[in-house]
């Protein structure tokens, strides 16, 4: 064992500690504002759970759309939904093993 270089990643370490210290927030140094869940109307929950429905077929959620790999400004939102489905999609089957 090289105590040489255990000696420099102590160092190391302790440099990294000391450089990613943060005080905690508390009362004293922050304005803490409590977390209110703002009232969600149910009609907007049916709504977007109908617009966005997840397809029972992966076919339906992996094409040429989905895995091409230019993003730009015109598909950036959709490919982002995508990505998002085949998540949901991929958790669902995880789930219900």
């Amino acid at each position: 064992m090289d105590m040489n270089s255990t000696i420099e990643r102590l160092e190391r370490v302790i440099s990294l500690q000391q450089e990613l210290q943060v005080a905690r927030w508390t009362s004293d140094n922050s304005n803490i504002v409590a977390f209110e869940k703002a009232p969600v109307s149910v009609n907007l929950d049916a709504k977007l759970l109908q617009r966005y429905e997840l397809p029972s077929d992966i076919n339906a959620i992996i094409n040429t759309e989905t895995v091409n790999n230019e993003l730009n400004a015109n598909n950036y939102r959709h490919h982002m939904h995508s990505l998002l489905t085949l998540e949901e999609f991929i958790r669902m089957k995880i789930i219900s093993r």
